[in-house]
């Protein structure tokens, strides 16, 4: 595997010579704020910590569309890509929010703050996590099958939710 200081260019020049690639762009800028643990209970309070980071990386995540139809055939070209380019190249091509695994990763921690003894207004908690959770659920079936302006309005929109979830834990 070559090592990624090796790689002539950098990932961006890497990517626009990738006939699969439409287009690419950063993620959004959030401004994060650290999370009341004091609403937690104390033995859940390095999960909430550990949980706050990995909302912070889905939602810091960049945009990438390609021109696949197929799953496996991306799936396929990411593996050449990492042969070819090392492991720098993964983590950009896995990190894509556009990836269903990036949603799964959100649906999943959302779940789990659902299961911690929050002792703030509860209500609003479990409004907030329920209006990312259900539009996961519901679109579960649907996805692939979305445009990519689709997606993207669709990822924007949770990630919108989820920054307003983490301001909540953190003004709380």
């Amino acid at each position: 595997m070559v090592i990624m200081n090796q790689i002539q260019g950098s990932l961006e020049d890497i990517l626009k010579k990738e006939s699969h690639i439409i287009s690419f762009w950063p993620g959004e800028e959030w401004e994060f704020h650290e999370p009341n643990l004091s609403l937690f209970d104390e033995s859940n309070k390095d999960m909430v910590l550990m949980y706050f980071k990995i909302l912070q990386k889905v939602l810091n995540a960049h945009y990438l569309i390609d021109d696949f139809k197929v799953h496996t055939d991306r799936r396929n070209w990411r593996d050449e890509m990492v042969n070819k380019y090392g492991d720098k190249i993964h983590d950009f091509l896995y990190l894509n929010c556009l990836r269903v695994n990036r949603l799964t990763a959100l649906l999943m921690v959302m779940g789990n703050f659902k299961s911690l003894n929050y002792r703030g207004n509860t209500d609003l908690y479990e409004q907030l996590i329920n209006e990312i959770k259900m539009p996961l659920l519901n679109a579960s079936k649907t996805y692939n099958d979305k445009s990519n302006s689709e997606k993207i309005s669709y990822v924007k929109n949770l990630k919108k939710k989820t920054y307003d979830f983490l301001e909540f834990l953190a003004k709380s």
